[in-house]
């Protein structure tokens, strides 16, 4: 098959991803759903993927990554499902996924997320479901997103809840 139809690429629990082959999946232009989830990309990885116009979901979940490649994630712009659950992120660097107006689902949980960087997430208008379970959320802080984001789901751990954030 004509390297340029694939569009999907599952490489989830790849422990031998190489920077080099990063940057050949950035050939694959009709590419829509990649999942690297539990793999052994990070940053530079990631930094490798420079040209996908087609993406509309990509999971790295459980990987290394961090807040320093949200630039390049930020550039998905037909990006409408992404997945850092479970990573290194602290979430400083969401404002740099401004990029991905259509993006629709986002999740977070299981990482370093602050109440500080909540704001980061306001513009994100467009989501309908953000997941920030296991994170350093509070209560006042989902009042003021579910305030900006009046049609988004926001997951949480039960305990995380008081109901005082209405």
């Amino acid at each position: 098959a004509d390297q340029y139809s694939i569009r999907v690429i599952r490489l989830n629990k790849a422990s031998d991803l190489m920077p080099e082959g990063m940057r050949e999946i950035s050939g694959l232009k009709q590419l829509y759903d990649l999942n690297l989830s539990r793999s052994n990309v990070d940053d530079q990885g990631i930094l490798q993927l420079t040209d996908l116009p087609q993406l509309r979901t990509l999971n790295l979940s459980e990987t290394s990554i961090t807040d320093a490649c949200l630039k390049s994630i930020g550039r998905f712009e037909k990006l409408r499902n992404l997945d850092l659950s479970k990573t290194k992120l602290s979430g400083s660097g969401l404002g740099d996924l401004n990029g991905c107006k259509k993006l629709t689902e986002l999740n977070l949980s299981g990482t370093s997320l602050r109440p500080n960087h909540l704001n980061l997430l306001k513009e994100f208008t467009n989501l309908i479901k953000l997941d920030v379970s296991n994170t350093y959320v509070t209560d006042q802080d989902l009042g003021d997103l579910r305030q900006a984001l009046k049609y988004c789901a926001i997951i949480t751990q039960p305990e995380q809840v008081t109901g005082k954030g209405k």
